[in-house]
């Protein structure tokens, strides 16, 4: 691909637009969003009472502890065994409550490793969900590109040859595209929050809003969208007529439509907690390859299925775990640019470091992976960490040439970001892929147990 093409496509504002706008609006998408709360990283446990059960503690040993009091200033009474002490702890926990912890360090001042709670495997509601969505889950470009041109064919004006379908499904389609973000409008703070709250993630907190009588915008959500058009499908798909008794001996055969042609799917990996994200690139309309109206309505009524048991893959992901003790989501964004929709998965996380690590001086990162496929550049991901006033940035090209385009524009990011007020730390891009790094524990998909 010439230079010069390389150079337009990346100051057309997708690629280093979108990694911008995310660096600099990272805390406040934060904002609105509250931290659920959840087990925290190791703590700090001073005694305050009988210290006579310490020597028979031993490092790597497991106990049991309960809460005496609920956290109060980052402090809260614990009784692990005939002992009552007292631990440091940033995250809020309940009177009450039960904790496994690790003994972590002894010494003069114990350090304990709060261990995730147990789940049953066979009535885990997140694993039953989990495996229920994987099967049916299939990438959301193909159904978007169809969506897109369903919504061209419901205006007269433009012309577009589509299958000819019921005004309620192309309705719904066209409500549906006409509702996704413009990559443009996602260029300031609220834009981009915006678009990101209407992916459909947070529909069910939006509908247990509107329960408690505050409102929320639902005609914009992705998912609510999806939920409306699946059911029109379900209106308007019609079992298929049984066979038709044979012909008489000696008549002509009755003529057979053509079955479409099959094309090879190659679906994206499922959006799991422990996968970083990956790049998708956008899809051609699928819907043309036939005419007959059955099989149009079966074709967009799978892909819809398929792309809600996705976004409900994304939702589970972002579920908070005992194990996880800093906010996480994991979404996929699509925005439309010019006659296209280009889909960026992203993994926003409030990372805490391993082990026990004190993180109070510091603080924890806002850590962004995301990935992308745009045309000319091939699959990319990218990792934009922020602490505090500085941000870091690191690109994975599978293409050595689009390797090549983005160092060369490495100064560039460097003084816009300098320009947001955010100090630059580390910015580079490497050939390959980025490295995986789990983030939590990986939720069982099958039980063995007889």
């Amino acid at each position: 691909m010439p230079h010069s093409k390389r150079q337009a496509i990346w100051r057309d504002g997708r690629a280093q637009g979108m990694l911008n706008r995310t660096t600099m609006t990272i805390r406040n998408l934060m904002q609105p969003i509250p931290p659920s709360l959840t087990t925290t990283p190791p703590a700090a446990l001073t005694l305050t009472g009988n210290t006579a059960d310490l020597s028979a503690w031993k490092v790597g040993q497991l106990l049991q502890a309960q809460a005496l009091t609920g956290t109060v200033n980052n402090l809260i009474t614990l009784r692990i065994g005939p002992t009552t002490l007292e631990a440091q702890t940033q995250t809020p926990l309940s009177a009450g409550q039960t904790l496994t912890v690790q003994v972590v360090r002894l010494g003069e001042q114990p350090i304990l490793k709060v261990l995730p709670q147990a789940r049953p495997i066979l009535n885990d509601p997140l694993a039953n969900a989990l495996r229920t969505s994987l099967p049916k889950q299939t990438g959301l470009a193909p159904l978007l590109a169809n969506l897109g041109l369903l919504a061209q064919s419901e205006s007269a004006a433009t012309g577009v040859t589509a299958p000819s379908l019921p005004a309620t499904v192309l309705q719904a389609a066209a409500q549906i595209y006409r509702a996704l973000s413009f990559s443009h409008q996602a260029v300031s703070a609220d834009g981009l929050q915006q678009a990101i709250r209407a992916t459909g993630l947070f529909l069910e907190s939006k509908l247990a809003l509107l329960a408690r009588g505050g409102s929320a915008a639902l005609e914009t959500d992705f998912k609510a969208a999806l939920l409306r058009l699946q059911a029109v499908l379900d209106e308007n798909t019609r079992p298929a007529p049984a066979s038709p008794p044979p012909s008489p001996a000696g008549a002509p055969a009755e003529p057979r439509a053509a079955t479409p042609p099959r094309t090879t799917v190659v679906l994206p990996p499922p959006p799991l907690r422990e996968a970083l994200p990956q790049a998708q690139a956008a899809s051609a309309p699928t819907l043309t390859r036939t005419t007959l109206v059955g099989a149009v309505l079966d074709e967009l009524q799978q892909q819809t299925e398929g792309s809600l048991a996705r976004l409900q893959l994304h939702q589970l992901a972002s579920v908070p775990d005992s194990a996880q003790a800093q906010p996480y989501w994991l979404l996929e964004l699509p925005l439309r640019h010019q006659a296209q929709v280009d889909l960026f998965q992203l993994r926003i996380a409030h990372e805490a470091p391993d082990g026990p690590a004190d993180a109070t001086a510091t603080g924890y990162p806002w850590v962004v992976n995301l990935a992308f496929d745009l045309p000319g550049l091939g699959p990319v991901q990218a990792r934009v960490a922020v602490l505090g006033e500085q941000v870091s940035t690191t690109f994975w090209a599978e293409q050595a040439n689009t390797t090549q385009a983005f160092r060369r524009h490495l100064e560039m990011l460097r003084r816009n970001l300098q320009q947001a007020g955010l100090a630059v730390g580390d910015l580079a891009c490497r050939t390959g892929q980025a490295p995986q790094s789990p983030t939590g524990p990986r939720v069982p998909l099958m039980d063995t147990r007889a």
